[in-house]
């Protein structure tokens, strides 16, 4: 029988042919995302890619048709997936040429697991609120947008207005550099201006919560201590750009990665004695910079280390802080050397420590941790004020009695036994589900741990690596289907395609 028998035929088709149709076409689109749109094949097959799109054919399988197919049916599962949730807006970006994109994913919590669910590409910030109803989200169901890796979180009650505010400070952040003493002097004063207007604003409408959170915290607390250290840095790029000239091994290793500075620093320090025998004064470094080089590798291991577990995996505010406390308390054992950068970097640290510290939303979190019980009256009450705020939103019915206050108290001064080594915060949340102690504080943990540092999505990267090309290939209904599909192909089971 043919495709086109199929679909002129489909009301009169066995339900065993159509469970068939179904379970073959969904693990066909899985075996096709999973072994051939990855970046490096996309890369590599860019001038094939249309065709591919156009003729990949098992027995008449139309890829491109089913993908098509897929997207809105998977679109309405996650409608019916967040209904009950509130979720946060989850902001990924890219710059090619000039041009931004974003990658909009919503992150919650759902059986004690942080959930995270592609909706699609943006360009425009003012198309944000528009793909929000493709699953059936409305402005009330949002009450934070945080963007790459938690680089800034924003509280919301105005979705426009902090959307657009959002993607601005995220353009001048983006995760395909690093940016300059000039881009960073830029991206301060962004959000300097961004909390004079809002100051000038409704206080009940909007408040921008100025911190950096994840990975990006981390990397700009570096670029700051690392600015009095820019000549020699400079020199050690310099000569990296002309060893990369000279050895194909160190091409290798660090063509693509010359805007990490401790790959380039580590990878540099293996060629130690290659360069120090070498005759040419452009790959000649002072003793002084190799003693700057061994400090810098000491005191940032722990750094690297820390930046990666960040970016790997989808963490709660809560576990990426124990990150960073245990990365602090390694840093600090190190002995100085003549820069005092261990000193500075273990300063520059404790100083970012504190902001997070006047963060509402990260205290919050904190507070309903058993791991963290050290706060004074003024974290108290800013933690208690953001978990009543959001608990007047995530609340089922305005007749509801709960008082979180008090529920605050009980839970500060309740004694919990825990096993700090193995300790889950959102298992230990979902286990107080059916608690009437702290029925509110449960409803509320739902919300703030789904503020994630969430992993970073390499198969985002390569997308962007070829997206001009892309473009050439796919209308934006296209690609929005092709990653929705891709990156929620667990939603895949279930979809029809008779």
């Amino acid at each position: 029988m043919s495709k086109n028998e199929f679909s002129s035929n489909s009301d009169t088709m066995s339900i065993e042919v159509i469970v068939d149709i179904n379970k073959t076409t969904q693990g066909l689109l899985k075996l096709f995302f999973e072994k051939f749109v990855s970046p490096t094949d996309m890369i590599e097959n860019l001038h094939t890619l249309k065709q591919e799109f156009e003729a990949f054919n098992i027995q008449n399988f139309d890829l491109k048709q089913n993908i098509l197919k897929a997207a809105p049916q998977i679109y309405k599962k996650i409608e019916r997936e967040v209904k009950y949730f509130i979720p946060t807006i989850m902001l990924k970006s890219a710059t090619r040429n000039g041009q931004n994109f974003f990658l909009v994913s919503l992150s919650f919590i759902k059986n004690a697991q942080i959930i995270e669910r592609t909706i699609g590409l943006i360009t425009n910030e003012d198309k944000l609120p528009k793909l929000l109803t493709k699953v059936g989200l409305t402005e009330e169901q949002i009450l934070m947008i945080n963007s790459d890796q938690g680089s800034n979180l924003l509280k919301t009650e105005n979705l426009k207005t902090e959307a657009k505010n959002a993607l601005r400070i995220v353009k001048e952040i983006s995760t395909n550099k690093f940016p300059n003493n000039d881009e960073m002097k830029e991206i301060f004063d962004i959000i300097e201006d961004l909390e004079n207007e809002d100051n000038e604003k409704e206080p009940e409408k909007v408040e921008i919560v100025d911190d950096d959170f994840g990975s990006y915290a981390l990397k700009f607390v570096i670029h700051q201590v690392m600015s009095n250290y820019e000549d020699k840095i400079t020199k050690i790029r310099e000569v990296a750009t002309n060893l990369m000239k000279e050895n194909f091994d160190f091409l290798c290793d660090v063509q693509f990665s010359l805007s990490n500075t401790f790959l380039v620093i580590k990878e540099i320090k293996k060629f130690k004695r290659i360069l120090q025998n070498h005759n040419n004064s452009e790959l000649m470094l002072t003793d002084d910079i190799w003693a700057f080089i061994d400090e810098y590798l000491l005191t940032f291991k722990s750094v690297d280390k820390t930046i990666k577990e960040t970016t790997k995996e989808n963490l709660t505010i809560n576990e990426f802080y124990i990150k960073w406390q245990k990365m602090q308390n390694e840093i600090q054992k190190i002995a100085d050397g003549e820069e005092k950068l261990k000193s500075n970097v273990f300063e520059a640290f404790k100083s970012q420590e504190q902001k997070f510290l006047q963060n509402e939303t990260f205290l919050g979190a904190l507070v309903l941790d058993p791991r963290f019980k050290n706060f004074n009256d003024e974290q108290i009450e800013k933690a208690t004020e953001e978990l009543e705020r959001i608990y007047e939103i995530a609340k089922y019915s305005d007749d509801d009695p709960t008082n979180i206050r008090e529920e605050i108290a009980k839970f500060l001064n309740h004694k919990t036994e825990i096993n700090a080594d193995d300790f889950k915060i959102l298992e230990f949340w979902q286990n107080k589900k059916n608690d009437e102690n702290f029925k509110g504080l449960f409803e509320v943990s739902q919300v703030i741990f789904g503020a994630a540092i969430l992993k970073k999505n390499k198969d985002f990267d390569g997308f962007a690596l070829v997206y001009e090309e892309i473009k050439k290939c796919l209308n934006d209904e296209e690609i929005n289907s092709v990653l929705i599909v891709k990156n929620n192909l667990e939603l895949l089971d279930g979809v029809k395609f008779y």
